[in-house]
């Protein structure tokens, strides 16, 4: 039997649930090999021309997407008791099957983004996602739009992007030979990357900022936060003095709203965002203390565990990193996140307002899909959760209006929710 038919035969076993171990194992290779994903692909090509001989190359291409997002991307939807990966494999066999037995008006819907009373299919506004925008505020209050074409900036001798060309135009004075604080700010929308004096490596997520100085002194490192931050902090050492065989380590310490962080050398995530009823600190290598605001009292991570402080108080726990890093890598990692706080990191990254018809829904996303996709395409597979999306211009920025799928379609809906 050879690959295409094998993988066709797999998909109808595993719907019939009539499969073996190694037959559940080897699907699931099949949708971590990319060979196997072109393979898929082609199939799928194939199977919609061979049903529609007028069907247009960029319909196949549109819908091609589509499944390339359910199936490259993995990111599925499903409820608190059941099993994310059987919900997701069931989802992506029905999408090929369904596409493999010809049945194309089943996959109708998936060309278009909605459509008119009247039957007339049309396009709704799409949002594009955010990129490498930064300010940059100087210690005299100039603020140097950064360059859109380059991620980051490097704090050394002069201040340069990380390919070595100038940040400042000529005249412009970065400290005059001072210690002076400096500011960098990412609006919705935004990231950047900076080094800092010591080495130290900051990514900035959307709507950000951190003030740091120009250069740090012998004693101490400090920095302060407002919004979210990955850190891998270069260990520094200072003088050492006679009683001592080492020199000793220079701490550095990041301060946000309602507590302080004390670091010796480390990887971690910090999420500061004004508004929001905590902070949270996830450790992914390294060690740091975590101070809340007005205590005494301090709590020491271990990778792989997060503190969450809320007024005054500092509750560690064991976790999964992954959500809350990733965005440095440039992807959405979802793990049982609550609706509202996937729109919270939607509405910052494409800069648009999140606005929810009734009640919330009690949906949880599991899986990833890159941060680089338009929205109406992370909208796509998110609705598979049993939600609704809709964008509106208003006011000459994009509103994202949440509601639910009423009850009788979300149960009937092949995939991966129920």
């Amino acid at each position: 039997m050879d690959r295409a038919n094998q993988l066709v035969e797999l998909f109808r076993k595993f719907l019939a649930d009539d499969y073996t171990v190694a037959e559940f194992r080897q699907l699931q290779d099949y949708f971590s090999t990319d060979g196997h994903a072109e393979l898929i692909k082609q199939l799928i090509r194939q199977a919609m021309r061979e049903e529609a001989d007028d069907v247009k190359d960029q319909e196949v291409d549109l819908l091609l997407e589509q499944v390339d997002a359910r199936l490259s991307y993995k990111l599925f939807t499903t409820s608190s008791h059941s099993s994310p990966k059987r919900h997701w494999l069931l989802y992506a066999a029905a999408v090929v099957l369904i596409a493999l037995l010809g049945v194309w008006a089943y996959m109708g819907d998936y060309l278009h983004l909605g459509s008119t009373e009247n039957g007339q299919q049309f396009t709704q506004a799409d949002v594009a996602p955010g990129t490498n925008r930064a300010t940059l505020t100087l210690a005299n209050g100039t603020i140097v739009a950064l360059n859109e074409a380059q991620h980051g900036i490097v704090i050394g001798e002069e201040l340069v992007y990380t390919d070595g060309s100038k940040v400042l135009a000529e005249g412009q004075s970065q400290t005059g030979g001072q210690v002076q604080l400096l500011s960098l700010s990412t609006p919705n929308g935004g990231t950047y990357q900076l080094t800092l004096q010591d080495s130290t490596t900051v990514w900035l997520n959307s709507s950000s900022t951190l003030s740091y100085p120009s250069h740090f002194d012998e004693g101490e490192r400090v920095v302060h936060l407002t919004g979210e931050a990955y850190f891998a902090v270069n260990p520094q050492h200072g003088q050492t003095v006679r009683s001592q065989t080492t020199a000793p380590s220079i701490p550095f310490k990041v301060v946000t709203n309602g507590q302080t962080i004390h670091v010796l050398g480390t990887e971690f995530n910090v999420s500061a965002y004004p508004g929001k009823r905590q902070v949270t600190t996830t450790l992914v290598e390294g060690t740091v203390e975590i101070a809340a605001e007005n205590t005494a009292a301090t709590k020491r991570l271990a990778p792989g565990q997060q503190a969450i402080v809320q007024e005054g108080n500092v509750h560690v726990s064991d976790i999964d990193v992954r959500p809350f890093v990733s965005w440095k890598n440039g992807v959405f990692y979802f793990d049982r996140t609550p609706l509202a706080d996937a729109m919270d990191a939607l509405s910052r990254w494409y800069d648009v307002e999140v606005s929810y018809e009734g009640s919330i829904p009690r949906t949880h996303f599991y899986g990833e899909i890159s941060r680089s996709k338009p929205l109406s395409e992370v909208l796509m597979v998110l609705k598979e959760g049993g939600v609704n999306f809709r964008i509106e211009p208003v006011e000459g920025r994009s509103k994202l209006i949440v509601s639910e799928t009423d009850t009788k379609n979300k149960t009937n809906k092949k995939g991966g929710y129920r």
